[in-house]
């Protein structure tokens, strides 16, 4: 995996993966039988994939809930206002969520709120969809053995926000009428933004990965950081082991090489 790299709002980005490369010949040498190239890297890419998953951030459930608990007061309100969503969209227009307005018309305050409910279950089921791209790569893009597990402690947000990008990532999401929701809602912008692909070229076995959305979907989690951290923590780790003679301990490599099949 010579490098990655892809799109995002700031232009072009680009993981180092130099140091990596250079460890993965001395990591198949440590495991009895010896790995094959393809099967150390194909380890190692997911756990770098899984690694920047866990350091990718998610958005905060209390704060999550509290922006749709319509018209209820909040420790996460600024300035003593409340912290929802002030506004939705009925029949193309803009309306407040709480007005006197809607105390007046009860037909009106039903369809504001209905928008409203559709609006959180959608943000709920979005929860770790910053972390998810990760998984479509894995799983998608590349087919690596494994993919389905160590996803670490947000495993069940990212699994049910990949699901459900996966069955609905081609819905155009609520319809600005406001008579209801007709589709998943899904998120345009991750369905099918990121590639893949694992072959033999000159140099070896290679995999190469790009992710459009890592920091545009979600700049606040940091995608593009958590990534290079990931590979930077791989490298990191074998060095520790090598010079802690730590391959030689079972629950060592267990914890720490789960996608490589321990004897």
């Amino acid at each position: 995996m010579s490098r990655m790299k892809g799109l995002s709002g700031a232009g072009i980005w680009t993981l180092d993966a130099t140091k990596f490369n250079k460890m993965l010949g001395d990591l198949q040498n440590q495991f009895s039988p010896p790995l094959t190239a393809i099967e150390v890297l194909n380890s190692e890419a997911l756990s770098i994939l899984q690694g920047a998953a866990r350091k990718t951030k998610r958005a905060n459930i209390n704060k999550l809930k509290a922006r749709y608990n319509i018209g209820g007061s909040s420790k996460y309100a600024v300035s003593g206002e409340v912290a929802h969503i002030p506004m939705v969209r009925i029949d193309g227009k803009l309306v407040r969520t709480v007005s006197r307005r809607l105390a007046r018309d009860p037909a009106l305050k039903a369809r504001v709120m209905k928008r409203v409910a559709y609006y959180k279950k959608r943000a709920m089921d979005r929860i770790g969809l910053s972390k998810a791209i990760f998984m479509a790569i894995a799983k998608d893009s590349l087919d690596l053995p494994g993919a389905d597990k160590n996803w670490g402690a947000d495993s069940k947000y990212i699994e049910k926000a990949y699901n459900i990008q996966k069955s609905a990532g081609k819905g155009p999401g609520a319809p600005s009428s406001g008579k209801g929701p007709k589709h998943g809602g899904a998120s345009k912008s991750w369905h099918g933004s990121q590639t893949g692909s694992a072959t033999q070229e000159k140099e070896g076995y290679v995999i190469k990965f790009t992710a459009e959305t890592m920091n545009t979907l979600n700049p606040y989690a940091k995608g593009v950081a958590a990534a290079q951290s990931a590979i930077n923590g791989r490298v990191g780790l074998f060095r520790k082991g090598m010079k802690k003679g730590f391959f030689d301990d079972l629950k060592f490599v267990t914890k720490n090489y789960p996608n490589v099949r321990v004897s």
